[in-house]
């Protein structure tokens, strides 16, 4: 479902989002790690401390697929492993007026699915005005 742009939503607080299904090949550990990295090497004096925006992981969830279940807690375990658990907010099953607020206020959605074929999630992002951070593979590579 596509939404316009809102533009006067983006802030300063405005997250840093993950949208995918919960399943194993979106591979959205590869943004927990990356979150973890900049977190670690943002210091610098207090002066040059860059604030990192929150992040948000949500998508599809069906709590009856065991694949949604286990990986969903294994993001959770590594998200709390690589310490970005408190910067960190999962948010499964959003309704469409929950994911479209996110879409809009987003700074940018990171789109880590390796050889997804085309990927919806991209263009909505860039259609609700968010920029989009997207492996060079499959789709992305001509939409984004």
């Amino acid at each position: 479902k596509f939404i316009p742009p809102d533009f006067e939503s983006k802030t300063k607080s405005a997250p840093i989002v993950s949208l995918n299904r919960f399943e194993r090949k979106k591979n959205i550990q590869v943004l927990l790690e990356a979150y973890a990295i900049l977190k670690k090497e943002k210091g610098g004096d207090s002066s040059d401390v860059l604030v990192l925006p929150r992040l948000i992981i949500s998508g599809g969830y069906d709590h009856r697929n065991t694949e949604n279940v286990e990986y969903l807690e294994e993001l959770k375990d590594l998200a709390k492993s690589l310490k970005i658990d408190e910067d960190t907010d999962f948010r499964p099953s959003v309704s469409d007026q929950e994911r479209a607020i996110i879409l809009q206020s987003a700074i940018c959605v990171v789109y880590t699915p390796h050889r997804e074929h085309f990927g919806i999630v991209p263009l909505e992002a860039m259609y609700a005005g968010s920029a989009v951070v997207a492996g060079n593979s499959g789709g992305p590579i001509e939409t984004v």
